[in-house]
């Protein structure tokens, strides 16, 4: 190994240790997160989403069912009677800009993070 491919793993090293802190700083960089439920583009559900945060929220349209489970600051869709599944097989969600979406029940679970630096763009 010659001292420049030594030179280059450091550096690759470092530059993704600085990326990883830095993704890790503006998530926690949020005030506060909230969860935010919407079926057929309409919000239908929006709570503060923290550890003591428990609920089941239960969907049911013209399109379909859906079933989700808030539980300790983590989502996860539990039941869904569309065909693929594809939205109850998705991972659980607890970090702000992660969402769960079913297709065909037009149904979007997403978590928003909320950061109040106390200025706006106005005033900016």
């Amino acid at each position: 190994m010659k001292k420049t491919d030594l030179i280059m793993i450091v550096l690759v090293v470092i530059a993704a240790a600085v990326f990883y802190i830095g993704s890790q700083m503006l998530n926690s960089r949020f005030d506060s997160s909230f969860l935010e439920i919407y079926s057929n583009e309409e919000l239908v559900y929006q709570i503060e989403l923290n550890e003591k945060t428990n609920d089941i929220f239960i969907i049911d349209n013209e399109l379909g069912y859906n079933k989700i489970l808030i539980n300790n600051g983590v989502v996860t869709m539990l039941e869904a009677d569309c065909r693929d599944q594809i939205c109850v097989l998705s991972k659980a969600i607890s970090k702000a800009g992660e969402t769960i979406v079913c297709l065909p029940h037009r149904v979007v679970v997403e978590i928003v993070g909320v950061f109040d630096s106390g200025i706006d763009a106005i005033s900016n």
